[in-house]
């Protein structure tokens, strides 16, 4: 078999139209040709084509640029046969998708490649693939719920100086501590702002801040007078500066806001307001004059002596010093001038700036003076001066009493209020009627303080 074209295939597929002759020669030597005719047809084989491009991809066909979505139709010419009409469908195939949950201790914005996110936000990210659409990531940052729960603070109002529980709520936790550097779940605290750090379960680091506040305040002056005098006179007032906020007062345990007649020392005082809170101050009155004086008691002199008697204070500054009786002494600066006539006592009372009185008692002893006391111890009822014969006090400006008693105790001889120095008020025994002997006499001398008695004896010659 043979063709025109020259093929020897039997069967044969023609691409391009023209007539074909095929001869074929039989075994027994025939030979038999034909022909076939294949003519030219305008129909176009339609071909199409889908190609599915990944997020965000693009197809380049003919120079232009198709995105996914798009369908690019062409027709192409064949060299033999049919034109073909081509179709291309552009397919969007979603890329692969991983959606995670994040969270971060403090829930507070977090910034990734230049952008800051909040909570709720959702973070993309794509992972490159080296065959195949690339994976993208969506990260969507939620809140944090740590399993530490809070503190539970049993007081939040307390009074000053006074503390309150708080209790950590929380069980599943670790490395608890306050800001007081106390470890366990129940601590104390007074007024102000704290907190407590502990590790959650997750290991995040949790601060808990809180805050006690104080009640307010009373508000109140203290006003004293202070005892004067050594005298149970000083006094204690509390007054309140805010009738907002009342108060009740005890001062040393009496209940009262003002208290008198009061010694001095300290006075514990508490003050209880509506709250219930207590503010404990205290004072202490002290003595405006303590004044003290140290003097003699008792002095002795002899009458017509003047002597100066000093004395010393403390706690005070003298002021007035006032005597009664008020004759024959005076105040001479730091010491006291006594003119001494005789037996007295004396009440003093000093007195200082403040009026605070000292009293004070001296005792005069008063001692005759011996030339005032000078009488004779014998005398003669024979004598020829008549000085010798007379017995009496020769000192003037002395009046004094007189009694004579023999050794019987009989009383021979008795004057009262005689002038001393008076010869005519004597003892003369002719007088009496007596004889030689010894005899007693007794002499009371008349001062403005008082008497004076002087004992003694005689003896008649």
């Amino acid at each position: 078999m043979i063709w025109s074209d020259g093929d020897t295939q039997a069967n044969r597929i023609f691409s391009t139209p023209g007539t074909y002759i095929v001869t074929i020669t039989t075994t027994e030597g025939c030979t038999i040709s034909d022909s076939i005719t294949i003519s030219r047809s305008y129909t176009k084989i339609t071909k199409s084509t889908t190609i599915d491009l990944c997020q965000g991809e693009t197809y380049e066909y003919g120079g232009q640029i198709y995105q996914a979505g798009e369908t690019i139709i062409d027709s192409l010419e064949a060299t033999s046969g049919c034109d073909t009409l081509w179709t291309v469908t552009l397919s969007a195939i979603a890329a692969p998708t991983i959606i995670k949950d994040t969270t971060t201790c403090d829930n507070g914005p977090i910034t990734f490649q230049g952008k800051t996110y909040q909570i709720g936000d959702t973070i993309i990210r794509t992972k490159n693939s080296a065959t195949g659409c690339d994976t993208v990531m969506l990260i969507v940052y939620g809140k944090y719920e740590s399993s530490i729960k809070g503190v539970y603070v049993v007081d939040t109002l307390v009074c000053k100086g006074l503390k309150s529980q708080v209790v950590f709520e929380s069980n599943n936790f670790k490395d608890l501590i306050w800001s007081n550097g106390d470890f366990s779940k129940v601590a104390q605290f007074g007024a102000g702002q704290y907190s407590v750090q502990a590790i959650d379960s997750l290991g995040c680091l949790q601060t808990i801040p809180f805050e006690i506040k104080s009640y307010p305040s009373v508000q109140y002056e203290l006003q004293k007078m202070d005892p004067m005098c050594l005298q149970d006179n000083g006094s204690i007032t509390i007054i309140n500066k805010n009738t907002d906020l009342p108060f009740t007062t005890q001062i040393n345990g009496i209940l009262s806001d003002s208290l008198e007649n009061l010694h001095a020392g300290k006075y514990d005082i508490i003050l209880t307001d509506t709250n219930g809170c207590e503010t404990q101050d205290s004072l202490t009155l002290t003595t405006v004059s303590d004044l003290e004086v140290t003097m003699p008691s008792e002095i002795s002199g002899t009458i017509g002596q003047i002597i100066s008697i000093a004395y010393i204070s403390s706690g005070g500054k003298i002021d007035t010093i006032t005597f009664n009786p008020s004759s024959d002494i005076a105040w001479a600066s730091d010491s006291i001038s006594v003119a001494i006539t005789g037996d007295r006592v004396y009440s003093i009372t000093f007195i200082d700036e403040y009026g605070c009185t000292i009293n004070k008692t001296l005792n005069i002893d008063a001692e005759i003076p011996s030339i005032t006391l000078a009488i004779p111890n014998i005398i003669s009822s024979q004598a020829t001066d008549p000085q010798n014969a007379l017995f009496y006090l020769k000192a003037e400006g002395v009046t004094y009493d007189l009694s004579i008693y023999d050794r019987w105790g009989n009383l021979i001889h008795n004057v009262q209020k005689i002038k001393g120095g008076d010869p005519t008020q004597a003892w003369q025994p002719s007088r009496s009627k007596v004889g030689q002997g010894v005899y007693v006499y007794l002499i009371t001398i008349h001062t403005d303080q008082g008497v004076i008695n002087k004992y003694g004896t005689v003896t008649v010659l």
